[in-house]
């Protein structure tokens, strides 16, 4: 029962899928008293994963062994067959051939070997080997080698997975990018030719027809932070926004950053209290960033809160190592349902509020990968009706 747990953790603690699998051959070794074991893939093997790896003594990694060849030696035979095969005298097996079956500097004189399932077909071989004939492995042995190949299956198809998530999002990342690119160039034209227009260059305009350029300017404006937002996430995912952190003061951004939503701000007539003590150490992170965030955070509370209410933005240090930018309102709120999927990219929420508001639902999404590049991270209490606070934290500046 103990190896059976112990089994266990290493596949839900373990994140990292090689890992895995040499905890489990190395509790292959001590669960049935051989000297070395191996795992041979049949290609293609998930990338997360060599095609092969071998473990000996104390779980110390040998020189790999050669891949999975079907139909060729008893490995081959046995990822073929499906089926576990025990080698009482690997020198009387004339099937044995020691480059596809063997292991480099260990001349084995006992072998037991389990398929390891995949998806579509034999993913590999789990074995493990012997030097001496004192003891024999035996049915029960086989067996729990058997249950072993079983829990690497499940690590090599957790690594499958993985890689196809990984290029889901890649590919999701790189349409953004190519969908966001292509919608720029129109959509600066048109804000040049509405602002012309607005401007009266191509003749007066009635009452009517401003009123008509107004709504093209206010949704040519909407649909460029839309392009904006799927710019920022396609970079932020494919790592290809640099971020340089310096010292910096929070008190001085966040003021900046309600200055920028103040217009929004006014409209609902909102009142804003800020609380940033002059005295806050610096923290190590980009200004213009830390900006963004607020501001989003801000602006978020000022849409969301029925007119007239309260946003409260604070600035404090509850750790010894970070600050913490908080942004309360009086707002709407979110329930648990919608808090639980705050984290899902394009998700808003139902409100009828929500909904006469134009938003991408990438905000958050775009704040936690900035937050994350600064080692920081974003928490959110909210109440349907009783408003949100959502909480940052950056780190320190070094000898702050």
């Amino acid at each position: 029962m103990t190896a059976l747990i112990e089994i266990g953790r290493s596949i839900t603690s373990k994140t990292d899928p090689k890992s895995a699998a040499t905890q489990i051959l190395t509790q292959a070794l001590a669960l049935l008293g051989a000297e070395a074991g191996f795992l041979r893939l049949a290609p293609p093997a998930p990338g997360a994963l060599p095609w092969t790896m071998a473990v000996g003594d104390q779980g110390a990694l040998l020189p790999q062994p050669a891949p999975v060849v079907l139909g060729k030696g008893l490995v081959g035979l046995v990822a073929q067959a499906g089926q576990a095969m025990t080698v009482a005298h690997v020198q009387d097996e004339p099937r044995w051939d020691p480059a596809l079956d063997g292991l480099e500097g260990i001349v084995a004189r006992q072998a037991l070997l389990a398929p390891v399932a995949g998806g579509d077909g034999p993913a590999g071989v789990l074995g493990v080997l012997n030097r001496r004939d004192e003891r024999s492995f035996d049915a029960r042995d086989a067996l729990w080698l058997e249950f072993l190949a079983g829990q690497m299956a499940i690590v090599i198809e957790r690594a499958s997975v993985g890689e196809r998530i990984s290029a889901a999002e890649k590919a999701q990342s790189e349409m953004l990018d190519f969908v966001a690119h292509e919608l720029r160039q129109p959509m600066t034209a048109m804000q040049g030719y509405a602002k012309m227009l607005s401007m009266g260059i191509g003749g007066e305009l009635t009452p009517t027809q401003k009123q008509f350029v107004g709504v093209i300017q206010a949704n040519v404006e909407r649909m460029g932070q839309l392009v904006n937002d799927l710019l920022d996430i396609s970079r932020l995912d494919a790592g290809r926004t640099q971020v340089h952190r310096t010292p910096v003061l929070l008190g001085p951004i966040v003021r900046d950053a309600v200055e920028l939503c103040r217009s929004e701000i006014d409209k609902r007539r909102h009142t804003v209290i800020v609380e940033a003590p002059e005295d806050l150490a610096p923290v190590l992170g980009n200004q213009e960033r830390l900006e963004q965030v607020t501001a989003s955070l801000v602006r978020n509370a000022a849409m969301y809160t029925p007119d007239g209410g309260t946003i409260r933005v604070t600035v404090d240090h509850p750790v010894a190592t970070h600050l913490r930018v908080s942004v309360q309102d009086t707002g709407i709120g979110l329930s648990p349902e919608e808090l639980a999927k705050l984290e899902n990219r394009f998700f808003r929420a139902g409100h009828d509020m929500v909904k006469q508001q134009a938003g991408s639902g990438l905000g958050l999404t775009i704040a936690r990968k900035i937050l994350e590049i600064h080692g920081g991270e974003l928490q959110v209490e909210s109440e349907p009706n009783r408003g949100s606070t959502f909480r940052f934290t950056v780190p320190l500046a070094p000898g702050s």
